[in-house]
């Protein structure tokens, strides 16, 4: 197709054919420039946690080799491999997400990771206010969107990239 255009004669196609090259190209720059930065945050990172054999700039890791990986498991995994008895509570940290048991324990509080920055009034003040009151006054929570649903899945997907970005 290239070929095509760069045989017409009147030429017509050419500067949008270099725009897109040059744009191309400045995009893959600056993305280049951002893996860069992004490597110099985690070795930062991986410096102030003390642990910086784990942590090599640029590289890619199989994260079962990765010694500050732990894999989440199922409630009945952990409380056997805990030698926790079925009526003890297992610590969120070590439970699998979505399981029947995650979702009870995430149940019993009033402030999780997805919704810290609304209840530290990070986000706006009118979206704490709406949190606290359907958490304590007991109010209608507004429903998920379809765009939230959307971006929620594509975390949900995507959440084992991040960590593998994290503990690399």
């Amino acid at each position: 197709m290239e070929k095509k255009f760069n045989d017409t004669e009147d030429g017509k196609y050419k500067f949008a054919i270099n725009k897109i090259r040059t744009l191309l190209y400045q995009i893959s720059i600056c993305l280049e420039d951002l893996l860069r930065e992004i490597d110099v945050i985690l070795q930062c990172c991986s410096e102030l946690n003390n642990a910086t054999s784990s942590f090599k700039v640029g590289s890619t890791c199989v994260l079962e080799e990765q010694e500050n990986y732990m894999e989440l498991k199922e409630p009945a995994e952990v409380r056997k491999s805990c030698d926790l008895s079925p009526d003890e509570d297992i610590q969120p940290h070590l439970l699998k997400q979505r399981t029947p048991e995650w979702f009870r324990l995430r149940n019993t509080v009033k402030v999780t990771g997805s919704v810290m920055q609304k209840a530290a009034g990070l986000d706006t003040r009118a979206s704490q206010r709406e949190y606290f009151d359907s958490v304590i006054g007991g109010k209608d929570a507004t429903p998920v969107t379809d765009i939230q649903q959307n971006a929620m899945d594509y975390g949900s997907k995507k959440e084992i990239n991040a960590i593998a970005t994290v503990v690399s």
